[in-house]
């Protein structure tokens, strides 16, 4: 059995200056209320097309209002150690 669904409005003003509503359906609210204010990615021609980055799969880090990654590089972890192991695996053949 999946968790809850739950739906969330979250405002937030354009760079219009006007105020919008966005109504989200997350199943991990705690996502959205862990801050003071939320950080909300919109495409300014269309603000109604808008989603909160605590809203988005995996997770994200503002770095000087540049959206990054968090733990990216930990996904090289795996292709790096099997390239060493494979160069440490023919190294020892070749040289044996």
């Amino acid at each position: 059995m999946g968790k809850a669904d739950y739906r969330m409005t979250v405002q937030f003003q354009a760079r219009d200056g006007g105020f919008r509503n966005i109504t989200v359906v997350i199943n991990n609210p705690e996502w959205l209320e862990d801050d003071a204010q939320e950080s909300v990615l919109y495409d300014p021609e269309n603000p109604e097309t808008a989603l909160p980055v605590g809203g988005l799969p995996g997770s994200l880090a503002l770095d000087d209002s540049e959206i990054i990654p968090a733990g990216a590089r930990s996904f090289l972890a795996l292709p790096v150690l099997s390239i060493l192991c494979n160069a440490w695996f023919i190294g020892r053949n070749l040289l044996a």
